[in-house]
Protein backbone atom coordinates (compact mmCIF):
# COMPACT_ATOMS: atom_id res chain seq x y z
CA UNK A 1 0.00 0.00 0.00
CA UNK A 2 1.18 3.48 -0.77
CA UNK A 3 1.52 6.25 1.77
CA UNK A 4 0.90 9.96 1.90
CA UNK A 5 3.21 12.45 3.55
CA UNK A 6 3.21 16.23 3.73
CA UNK A 7 5.15 19.08 5.21
CA UNK A 8 4.84 22.84 5.45
CA UNK A 9 7.21 25.74 5.76
CA UNK A 10 6.84 29.47 6.33
CA UNK A 11 8.71 32.02 4.21
CA UNK A 12 8.94 35.72 5.05
CA UNK A 13 9.10 37.86 1.91
CA UNK A 14 10.89 41.20 2.31
CA UNK A 15 10.26 44.27 0.17
CA UNK A 16 13.04 45.15 -2.31
CA UNK A 17 15.53 47.86 -1.27
CA UNK A 18 14.58 51.48 -1.78
CA UNK A 19 17.70 52.96 -3.39
CA UNK A 20 19.63 49.98 -4.78
CA UNK A 21 19.12 46.94 -6.97
CA UNK A 22 17.75 43.73 -5.50
CA UNK A 23 20.18 40.88 -4.85
CA UNK A 24 21.65 39.99 -8.26
CA UNK A 25 24.92 39.03 -9.94
CA UNK A 26 26.71 41.77 -11.88
CA UNK A 27 29.96 40.01 -12.91
CA UNK A 28 30.37 37.60 -14.62
CA UNK A 29 26.89 38.18 -16.02
CA UNK A 30 27.30 38.89 -19.74
CA UNK A 31 29.81 36.32 -20.99
CA UNK A 32 33.54 36.87 -21.28
CA UNK A 33 36.61 34.77 -20.43
CA UNK A 34 37.89 33.94 -16.95
CA UNK A 35 41.03 32.11 -15.85
CA UNK A 36 41.98 30.37 -12.62
CA UNK A 37 41.08 33.43 -10.55
CA UNK A 38 38.57 36.17 -11.25
CA UNK A 39 36.24 38.81 -9.90
CA UNK A 40 32.67 38.15 -8.81
CA UNK A 41 30.43 41.17 -8.19
CA UNK A 42 26.82 41.29 -7.02
CA UNK A 43 24.22 43.72 -5.71
CA UNK A 44 23.87 43.09 -1.99
CA UNK A 45 20.35 44.51 -2.06
CA UNK A 46 20.11 45.00 1.70
CA UNK A 47 20.52 41.27 2.40
CA UNK A 48 23.33 42.05 4.87
CA UNK A 49 20.96 44.09 7.05
CA UNK A 50 18.04 43.10 9.33
CA UNK A 51 15.76 41.29 9.02
CA UNK A 52 17.73 39.12 6.53
CA UNK A 53 21.21 39.69 8.01
CA UNK A 54 23.19 37.29 5.79
CA UNK A 55 26.93 37.85 6.23
CA UNK A 56 28.25 35.29 3.72
CA UNK A 57 27.45 34.21 0.16
CA UNK A 58 27.95 30.70 -1.24
CA UNK A 59 29.08 30.50 -4.88
CA UNK A 60 28.11 27.44 -6.95
CA UNK A 61 29.40 26.60 -10.44
CA UNK A 62 27.56 25.21 -13.47
CA UNK A 63 29.40 23.88 -16.54
CA UNK A 64 26.26 23.16 -18.60
CA UNK A 65 24.72 26.60 -19.04
CA UNK A 66 22.91 26.64 -15.69
CA UNK A 67 21.00 23.37 -16.07
CA UNK A 68 22.79 21.83 -13.09
CA UNK A 69 25.08 23.23 -10.38
CA UNK A 70 27.68 21.77 -8.07
CA UNK A 71 26.19 20.44 -4.83
CA UNK A 72 28.88 22.16 -2.76
CA UNK A 73 29.98 25.80 -3.17
CA UNK A 74 33.38 26.32 -4.78
CA UNK A 75 33.78 29.48 -2.67
CA UNK A 76 32.18 31.18 0.32
CA UNK A 77 32.75 34.93 0.53
CA UNK A 78 31.72 37.88 2.66
CA UNK A 79 28.45 39.50 1.56
CA UNK A 80 30.04 42.79 0.49
CA UNK A 81 29.20 42.72 -3.22
CA UNK A 82 32.77 42.10 -4.38
CA UNK A 83 35.17 39.17 -4.14
CA UNK A 84 38.23 37.69 -5.85
CA UNK A 85 37.77 33.92 -6.05
CA UNK A 86 39.74 30.89 -7.23
CA UNK A 87 37.88 28.60 -9.64
CA UNK A 88 38.30 24.80 -9.80
CA UNK A 89 41.49 24.03 -11.74
CA UNK A 90 40.01 21.01 -13.53
CA UNK A 91 37.31 22.96 -15.38
CA UNK A 92 37.54 24.06 -19.03
CA UNK A 93 34.18 25.04 -20.53
CA UNK A 94 32.43 27.66 -22.64
CA UNK A 95 29.12 27.10 -20.78
CA UNK A 96 29.92 28.23 -17.25
CA UNK A 97 27.48 30.06 -15.00
CA UNK A 98 27.53 31.08 -11.35
CA UNK A 99 24.84 30.86 -8.69
CA UNK A 100 25.20 33.18 -5.70
CA UNK A 101 23.09 32.14 -2.69
CA UNK A 102 22.78 33.55 0.79
CA UNK A 103 24.48 31.20 3.25
CA UNK A 104 21.86 29.69 5.53
CA UNK A 105 19.07 31.31 3.50
CA UNK A 106 17.09 30.60 0.32
CA UNK A 107 17.56 33.73 -1.81
CA UNK A 108 19.82 33.36 -4.85
CA UNK A 109 20.62 34.63 -8.33
CA UNK A 110 22.16 33.01 -11.41
CA UNK A 111 24.32 34.79 -13.99
CA UNK A 112 22.32 35.65 -17.12
CA UNK A 113 24.71 34.39 -19.82
CA UNK A 114 27.34 31.66 -20.25
CA UNK A 115 30.99 32.59 -19.85
CA UNK A 116 34.18 30.75 -20.76
CA UNK A 117 36.15 29.33 -17.83
CA UNK A 118 39.61 27.76 -17.94
CA UNK A 119 40.67 26.85 -14.42
CA UNK A 120 44.25 26.11 -15.51
CA UNK A 121 44.76 29.48 -17.26
CA UNK A 122 46.40 32.50 -15.60
CA UNK A 123 44.28 34.61 -13.28
CA UNK A 124 42.06 37.23 -14.90
CA UNK A 125 43.55 40.60 -13.92
CA UNK A 126 41.73 42.59 -11.26
CA UNK A 127 40.73 46.17 -12.11
CA UNK A 128 42.52 48.34 -9.51
CA UNK A 129 40.23 50.38 -7.27
CA UNK A 130 40.77 54.14 -6.87
CA UNK A 131 42.84 55.48 -3.96
CA UNK A 132 42.78 58.58 -1.74
CA UNK A 133 39.09 59.19 -2.38
CA UNK A 134 37.45 62.33 -0.98
CA UNK A 135 34.12 64.06 -1.68
CA UNK A 136 33.19 67.69 -1.14
CA UNK A 137 30.26 69.98 -1.74
CA UNK A 138 31.44 72.66 -4.17
CA UNK A 139 28.08 74.41 -4.17
CA UNK A 140 24.51 73.78 -3.10
CA UNK A 141 24.04 71.61 -6.23
CA UNK A 142 27.50 70.19 -7.01
CA UNK A 143 29.59 67.44 -5.45
CA UNK A 144 33.24 66.95 -6.40
CA UNK A 145 34.97 63.61 -5.88
CA UNK A 146 38.76 63.55 -6.12
CA UNK A 147 40.84 60.38 -6.31
CA UNK A 148 44.05 58.78 -7.48
CA UNK A 149 44.02 55.87 -9.96
CA UNK A 150 44.87 52.61 -8.25
CA UNK A 151 46.98 51.33 -11.16
CA UNK A 152 47.03 50.71 -14.90
CA UNK A 153 44.51 49.15 -17.25
CA UNK A 154 41.80 51.67 -16.38
CA UNK A 155 39.64 53.30 -19.06
CA UNK A 156 37.71 55.68 -16.81
CA UNK A 157 36.19 56.11 -13.37
CA UNK A 158 32.52 56.34 -12.43
CA UNK A 159 31.07 57.97 -9.31
CA UNK A 160 27.55 57.77 -7.92
CA UNK A 161 25.89 59.70 -5.11
CA UNK A 162 22.64 58.54 -3.49
CA UNK A 163 20.42 61.10 -1.80
CA UNK A 164 18.42 60.56 1.37
CA UNK A 165 14.62 60.56 1.01
CA UNK A 166 12.25 62.86 2.89
CA UNK A 167 9.65 61.25 5.16
CA UNK A 168 6.15 62.72 5.71
CA UNK A 169 3.75 61.04 8.12
CA UNK A 170 0.07 60.53 7.28
CA UNK A 171 -3.03 58.93 8.78
CA UNK A 172 -6.70 58.44 7.96
CA UNK A 173 -9.56 56.56 9.61
CA UNK A 174 -13.23 55.66 9.25
CA UNK A 175 -15.98 54.07 11.38
CA UNK A 176 -18.40 52.48 8.91
CA UNK A 177 -20.35 50.36 11.49
CA UNK A 178 -21.27 48.16 8.53
CA UNK A 179 -22.77 44.67 8.85
CA UNK A 180 -21.51 41.83 6.63
CA UNK A 181 -22.00 38.09 6.07
CA UNK A 182 -21.06 35.44 3.51
CA UNK A 183 -23.27 37.06 0.84
CA UNK A 184 -22.58 40.76 1.47
CA UNK A 185 -19.06 42.05 2.20
CA UNK A 186 -18.51 45.42 3.91
CA UNK A 187 -16.38 48.15 2.36
CA UNK A 188 -14.95 51.40 3.68
CA UNK A 189 -12.80 54.03 1.99
CA UNK A 190 -10.52 56.75 3.34
CA UNK A 191 -8.88 59.55 1.39
CA UNK A 192 -5.22 60.21 2.19
CA UNK A 193 -3.74 63.63 1.39
CA UNK A 194 -0.14 62.70 2.24
CA UNK A 195 2.96 63.09 0.10
CA UNK A 196 5.35 60.58 -1.39
CA UNK A 197 5.13 56.82 -1.83
CA UNK A 198 4.92 53.84 0.49
CA UNK A 199 8.40 52.92 1.86
CA UNK A 200 9.85 49.41 2.36
CA UNK A 201 8.76 49.59 6.00
CA UNK A 202 5.19 49.50 4.76
CA UNK A 203 1.90 50.80 6.14
CA UNK A 204 0.03 50.20 9.39
CA UNK A 205 -3.62 49.16 9.32
CA UNK A 206 -5.65 48.91 12.53
CA UNK A 207 -9.00 47.11 12.36
CA UNK A 208 -11.91 46.62 14.78
CA UNK A 209 -14.38 43.95 13.63
CA UNK A 210 -17.06 42.21 15.63
CA UNK A 211 -17.68 38.61 14.54
CA UNK A 212 -18.88 35.38 16.17
CA UNK A 213 -16.27 33.19 14.40
CA UNK A 214 -13.31 35.24 13.28
CA UNK A 215 -11.75 32.39 11.31
CA UNK A 216 -14.34 33.18 8.62
CA UNK A 217 -13.19 36.79 8.21
CA UNK A 218 -11.12 37.83 5.17
CA UNK A 219 -9.63 41.35 4.95
CA UNK A 220 -8.23 43.01 1.78
CA UNK A 221 -6.57 46.41 1.40
CA UNK A 222 -6.83 48.10 -2.02
CA UNK A 223 -4.56 51.01 -3.06
CA UNK A 224 -5.73 53.96 -5.21
CA UNK A 225 -4.20 52.23 -8.27
CA UNK A 226 -6.25 49.07 -7.67
CA UNK A 227 -3.34 47.06 -6.30
CA UNK A 228 -4.64 44.72 -3.57
CA UNK A 229 -3.01 42.99 -0.60
CA UNK A 230 -4.77 40.46 1.64
CA UNK A 231 -4.26 41.28 5.31
CA UNK A 232 -6.12 38.26 6.69
CA UNK A 233 -7.18 34.99 5.10
CA UNK A 234 -9.80 32.55 6.33
CA UNK A 235 -8.80 30.06 9.03
CA UNK A 236 -11.40 27.42 9.83
CA UNK A 237 -9.50 26.39 12.98
CA UNK A 238 -9.80 29.84 14.59
CA UNK A 239 -13.14 29.86 16.37
CA UNK A 240 -12.58 32.88 18.63
CA UNK A 241 -14.65 36.06 18.45
CA UNK A 242 -13.81 39.42 16.82
CA UNK A 243 -10.83 40.74 14.90
CA UNK A 244 -9.08 43.60 16.71
CA UNK A 245 -5.64 43.68 15.15
CA UNK A 246 -2.80 45.83 13.86
CA UNK A 247 -1.35 44.77 10.49
CA UNK A 248 1.95 45.88 8.97
CA UNK A 249 1.51 45.89 5.20
CA UNK A 250 4.77 45.60 3.21
CA UNK A 251 3.20 44.68 -0.13
CA UNK A 252 2.47 48.25 -1.22
CA UNK A 253 6.05 49.45 -1.79
CA UNK A 254 6.16 52.39 -4.22
CA UNK A 255 2.40 53.07 -4.23
CA UNK A 256 1.43 56.74 -4.14
CA UNK A 257 0.22 57.63 -0.66
CA UNK A 258 -2.30 60.22 -1.85
CA UNK A 259 -5.67 58.94 -3.00
CA UNK A 260 -8.59 56.75 -1.98
CA UNK A 261 -7.72 53.58 -0.03
CA UNK A 262 -10.31 50.81 0.35
CA UNK A 263 -10.64 48.13 3.03
CA UNK A 264 -12.88 45.19 2.15
CA UNK A 265 -14.13 42.81 4.85
CA UNK A 266 -15.71 39.50 3.79
CA UNK A 267 -17.17 36.41 5.46
CA UNK A 268 -15.85 33.19 3.91
CA UNK A 269 -18.41 30.76 5.39
CA UNK A 270 -22.14 30.86 5.93
CA UNK A 271 -23.78 30.78 9.35
CA UNK A 272 -22.00 33.62 11.17
CA UNK A 273 -22.08 37.36 10.62
CA UNK A 274 -20.22 40.42 11.78
CA UNK A 275 -19.90 44.19 11.96
CA UNK A 276 -17.07 46.21 10.48
CA UNK A 277 -16.74 48.81 13.27
CA UNK A 278 -13.72 50.92 12.35
CA UNK A 279 -10.28 51.01 10.79
CA UNK A 280 -7.32 53.34 10.31
CA UNK A 281 -4.42 53.65 7.89
CA UNK A 282 -1.12 55.30 8.88
CA UNK A 283 2.52 55.46 7.91
CA UNK A 284 5.15 57.75 6.41
CA UNK A 285 5.38 58.57 2.72
CA UNK A 286 8.83 58.97 1.25
CA UNK A 287 9.77 61.60 -1.32
CA UNK A 288 12.97 61.12 -3.35
CA UNK A 289 15.52 63.91 -3.86
CA UNK A 290 14.08 64.35 -7.37
CA UNK A 291 10.89 63.06 -8.97
CA UNK A 292 10.94 62.93 -12.76
CA UNK A 293 7.46 62.90 -14.24
CA UNK A 294 5.50 63.65 -17.38
CA UNK A 295 1.78 63.33 -18.08
CA UNK A 296 -0.48 63.89 -21.10
CA UNK A 297 -4.19 63.48 -21.77
CA UNK A 298 -4.55 62.91 -25.54
CA UNK A 299 -8.15 61.52 -25.45
CA UNK A 300 -7.25 59.86 -28.77
CA UNK A 301 -9.59 57.42 -30.58
CA UNK A 302 -8.16 54.24 -32.12
CA UNK A 303 -9.41 51.09 -33.88
CA UNK A 304 -7.99 48.33 -36.05
CA UNK A 305 -7.53 50.74 -38.98
CA UNK A 306 -6.32 53.73 -36.93
CA UNK A 307 -3.34 53.14 -34.65
CA UNK A 308 -2.21 56.13 -32.61
CA UNK A 309 0.90 57.48 -30.90
CA UNK A 310 1.38 59.99 -28.11
CA UNK A 311 4.56 61.65 -26.84
CA UNK A 312 5.91 62.99 -23.55
CA UNK A 313 8.94 65.28 -23.38
CA UNK A 314 11.21 64.83 -20.34
CA UNK A 315 14.06 67.21 -19.55
CA UNK A 316 15.56 65.50 -16.49
CA UNK A 317 19.18 64.45 -16.20
CA UNK A 318 20.09 60.81 -15.68
CA UNK A 319 19.09 57.42 -17.02
CA UNK A 320 16.31 54.91 -16.50
CA UNK A 321 16.40 53.09 -13.19
CA UNK A 322 14.43 49.91 -13.84
CA UNK A 323 13.44 49.57 -10.16
CA UNK A 324 11.89 53.05 -10.09
CA UNK A 325 10.65 53.67 -13.65
CA UNK A 326 6.83 53.60 -13.94
CA UNK A 327 4.39 54.00 -16.85
CA UNK A 328 0.74 54.72 -16.01
CA UNK A 329 -1.92 53.87 -18.62
CA UNK A 330 -5.63 54.74 -18.87
CA UNK A 331 -7.30 53.24 -21.96
CA UNK A 332 -11.02 52.73 -22.51
CA UNK A 333 -11.75 49.72 -24.74
CA UNK A 334 -14.69 47.34 -25.17
CA UNK A 335 -12.51 44.22 -25.64
CA UNK A 336 -9.02 44.79 -24.26
CA UNK A 337 -7.62 41.51 -25.60
CA UNK A 338 -7.32 43.31 -28.97
CA UNK A 339 -5.06 46.07 -27.61
CA UNK A 340 -1.30 46.22 -28.20
CA UNK A 341 0.92 48.85 -26.52
CA UNK A 342 4.56 49.76 -27.15
CA UNK A 343 6.86 52.32 -25.55
CA UNK A 344 9.84 53.94 -27.30
CA UNK A 345 12.67 55.73 -25.48
CA UNK A 346 14.37 58.94 -26.71
CA UNK A 347 17.25 56.76 -27.93
CA UNK A 348 14.95 54.62 -30.11
CA UNK A 349 14.72 51.58 -27.83
CA UNK A 350 11.20 50.13 -28.21
CA UNK A 351 9.65 47.64 -25.79
CA UNK A 352 6.28 45.88 -25.77
CA UNK A 353 4.13 46.68 -22.77
CA UNK A 354 1.15 44.66 -23.97
CA UNK A 355 0.37 42.36 -26.89
CA UNK A 356 -2.99 40.90 -27.91
CA UNK A 357 -4.37 38.18 -25.60
CA UNK A 358 -7.27 36.09 -26.89
CA UNK A 359 -8.02 34.82 -23.36
CA UNK A 360 -8.68 38.28 -21.93
CA UNK A 361 -12.25 39.44 -22.60
CA UNK A 362 -12.35 42.27 -20.07
CA UNK A 363 -12.80 45.97 -20.73
CA UNK A 364 -10.22 48.77 -20.53
CA UNK A 365 -6.49 48.83 -19.79
CA UNK A 366 -5.91 50.81 -16.62
CA UNK A 367 -2.96 50.59 -14.26
CA UNK A 368 0.76 51.09 -13.83
CA UNK A 369 3.57 49.15 -15.51
CA UNK A 370 5.30 47.17 -14.05
CA UNK A 371 3.50 47.19 -10.64
CA UNK A 372 -0.21 46.61 -11.26
CA UNK A 373 0.24 45.66 -14.94
CA UNK A 374 2.78 43.14 -16.28
CA UNK A 375 4.97 44.32 -19.14
CA UNK A 376 5.54 41.85 -21.96
CA UNK A 377 9.12 43.10 -22.32
CA UNK A 378 10.97 43.36 -18.98
CA UNK A 379 11.90 46.90 -17.99
CA UNK A 380 15.50 45.73 -17.70
CA UNK A 381 15.65 46.35 -21.48
CA UNK A 382 15.42 50.08 -20.71
CA UNK A 383 18.29 50.12 -18.21
CA UNK A 384 20.70 52.94 -18.98
CA UNK A 385 18.41 54.69 -21.49
CA UNK A 386 18.48 58.47 -21.18
CA UNK A 387 15.49 60.01 -19.41
CA UNK A 388 15.80 63.29 -21.29
CA UNK A 389 14.05 63.53 -24.64
CA UNK A 390 10.86 62.35 -26.29
CA UNK A 391 9.14 59.20 -25.02
CA UNK A 392 6.48 57.83 -27.38
CA UNK A 393 3.59 55.48 -26.64
CA UNK A 394 2.16 53.44 -29.54
CA UNK A 395 -1.37 52.03 -29.15
CA UNK A 396 -3.15 49.84 -31.68
CA UNK A 397 -6.17 47.53 -32.05
CA UNK A 398 -5.24 44.30 -33.84
CA UNK A 399 -8.76 42.92 -34.42
CA UNK A 400 -11.77 44.49 -36.23
CA UNK A 401 -15.04 45.56 -34.58
CA UNK A 402 -14.14 47.01 -31.17
CA UNK A 403 -12.72 50.50 -30.59
CA UNK A 404 -10.90 52.35 -27.85
CA UNK A 405 -9.68 55.70 -26.50
CA UNK A 406 -6.29 56.50 -25.03
CA UNK A 407 -7.48 58.78 -22.24
CA UNK A 408 -4.15 59.52 -20.58
CA UNK A 409 -0.71 58.18 -19.79
CA UNK A 410 2.32 59.26 -17.82
CA UNK A 411 5.91 58.48 -16.83
CA UNK A 412 7.44 58.79 -13.36
CA UNK A 413 10.81 57.90 -11.92
CA UNK A 414 11.99 58.51 -8.41
CA UNK A 415 15.64 59.58 -8.59
CA UNK A 416 17.76 58.72 -5.59
CA UNK A 417 21.09 58.01 -7.31
CA UNK A 418 23.04 60.36 -9.60
CA UNK A 419 26.14 59.26 -11.52
CA UNK A 420 28.93 60.74 -13.63
CA UNK A 421 32.12 59.48 -15.29
CA UNK A 422 35.55 60.93 -16.01
CA UNK A 423 38.92 59.76 -17.26
CA UNK A 424 40.73 62.04 -14.80
CA UNK A 425 40.26 63.34 -11.27
CA UNK A 426 38.11 65.04 -10.06
CA UNK A 427 34.61 63.93 -11.02
CA UNK A 428 31.92 66.58 -10.67
CA UNK A 429 28.26 65.70 -10.19
CA UNK A 430 26.36 68.88 -10.99
CA UNK A 431 22.72 70.02 -10.90
CA UNK A 432 21.92 67.82 -7.91
CA UNK A 433 18.85 68.56 -5.78
CA UNK A 434 19.96 71.10 -3.16
CA UNK A 435 19.61 70.77 0.59
CA UNK A 436 20.14 66.98 0.50
CA UNK A 437 22.56 64.59 2.18
CA UNK A 438 24.32 62.15 -0.15
CA UNK A 439 26.32 58.96 0.25
CA UNK A 440 28.84 58.64 -2.58
CA UNK A 441 31.10 55.94 -4.01
CA UNK A 442 33.51 55.59 -6.89
CA UNK A 443 34.96 52.70 -8.93
CA UNK A 444 37.20 52.09 -11.95
CA UNK A 445 36.14 50.61 -15.30
CA UNK A 446 38.22 48.70 -17.85
CA UNK A 447 36.24 48.97 -21.10
CA UNK A 448 39.07 47.62 -23.25
CA UNK A 449 37.77 44.09 -22.61
CA UNK A 450 34.40 42.55 -23.49
CA UNK A 451 32.35 42.70 -21.39
CA UNK A 452 33.83 45.64 -19.43
CA UNK A 453 35.17 44.85 -15.97
CA UNK A 454 34.83 46.91 -12.82
CA UNK A 455 36.89 47.39 -9.70
CA UNK A 456 35.70 47.26 -6.11
CA UNK A 457 33.91 50.46 -5.14
CA UNK A 458 35.34 52.92 -2.63
CA UNK A 459 33.18 55.11 -0.37
CA UNK A 460 33.32 58.88 -0.80
CA UNK A 461 31.23 60.91 1.59
CA UNK A 462 28.75 61.47 3.04
CA UNK A 463 28.22 64.99 1.74
CA UNK A 464 25.49 67.46 2.69
CA UNK A 465 24.91 70.04 0.00
CA UNK A 466 24.60 73.55 1.32
CA UNK A 467 27.61 73.22 3.66
CA UNK A 468 30.85 75.07 2.90
CA UNK A 469 33.38 73.26 0.72
CA UNK A 470 36.39 72.39 2.87
CA UNK A 471 38.69 70.38 0.69
CA UNK A 472 39.23 68.81 -2.69
CA UNK A 473 40.35 71.08 -5.47
CA UNK A 474 38.18 74.00 -4.30
CA UNK A 475 40.89 75.53 -2.03
CA UNK A 476 43.51 75.01 -4.74
CA UNK A 477 41.30 76.83 -7.27
CA UNK A 478 40.82 79.64 -4.76
CA UNK A 479 44.59 79.84 -4.19
CA UNK A 480 45.22 79.99 -7.93
CA UNK A 481 42.70 82.81 -8.23
CA UNK A 482 44.42 84.80 -5.48
CA UNK A 483 47.82 84.12 -7.03
CA UNK A 484 46.69 85.42 -10.43
CA UNK A 485 45.15 88.49 -8.77
CA UNK A 486 48.34 89.16 -6.83
CA UNK A 487 50.42 88.91 -10.00
CA UNK A 488 48.26 91.52 -11.70
CA UNK A 489 48.50 93.92 -8.75
CA UNK A 490 52.28 93.51 -8.11
CA UNK A 491 54.54 95.70 -10.27
CA UNK A 492 57.28 93.81 -12.07
CA UNK A 493 59.96 95.94 -10.40
CA UNK A 494 58.73 95.26 -6.85
CA UNK A 495 59.52 92.30 -4.63
CA UNK A 496 58.13 88.95 -5.70
CA UNK A 497 54.89 88.14 -3.92
CA UNK A 498 54.32 84.64 -2.54
CA UNK A 499 51.21 82.86 -1.34
CA UNK A 500 50.98 80.01 1.14
CA UNK A 501 47.86 77.93 1.78
CA UNK A 502 47.26 76.35 5.21
CA UNK A 503 44.33 74.03 5.97
CA UNK A 504 43.10 73.31 9.49
CA UNK A 505 41.11 70.10 8.99
CA UNK A 506 39.82 69.94 12.55
CA UNK A 507 38.54 73.52 12.54
CA UNK A 508 37.41 73.15 8.89
CA UNK A 509 39.06 76.48 7.94
CA UNK A 510 41.54 77.69 5.35
CA UNK A 511 44.10 80.48 5.84
CA UNK A 512 46.01 82.25 3.07
CA UNK A 513 49.33 84.06 3.80
CA UNK A 514 50.93 86.59 1.39
CA UNK A 515 54.60 87.20 2.11
CA UNK A 516 54.04 85.88 5.61
CA UNK A 517 51.11 88.20 6.27
CA UNK A 518 47.74 86.60 7.01
CA UNK A 519 45.11 87.63 4.43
Amino acid sequence: MGGVNSDATSIEVISPPLTERSFSIEEPNFGGDIGSEGTVRWNVGGTDEPPISVNEIDLFLSIDGGNTFSTEPFATVANTGYARVAFPDDVDTDSARIMARGRGNIFFDISDEDFSLDGSAPATPEVPAPLSVTAYGLSDQTIEISFQPGGGGISYHEAACTGDPTYSSFSASDSPEADFDDTSPARSSVVVNGEGVVPPEGLTVDVDITHTYRGDVVIDLVAPTGRAVQLKSNDGADGADDVVETYTVVGMLGEEVAGEWLLKVSDYYEGDEGTFNSWSLSGAGITPPRLVQGFVRPDAYFDDATPISSSIQLSAEGTVSIDEFRVAIDITHTWRSDVAIELESPGGKRITLREIDTDDSGDNVTGVYPTTLNSKTPFSELAGESLAGTWTLYVSDKVPQDTGVLNSWGITQAQYTFAETSEVSPIELAELPAGQSYSCEIWAINSAVTPPRQSASRPAGPVTLGSVATGGSAPIRFLNLLQSTNEVRSPSSGPEASLEFVEDAEARTHTVFSNGVRR
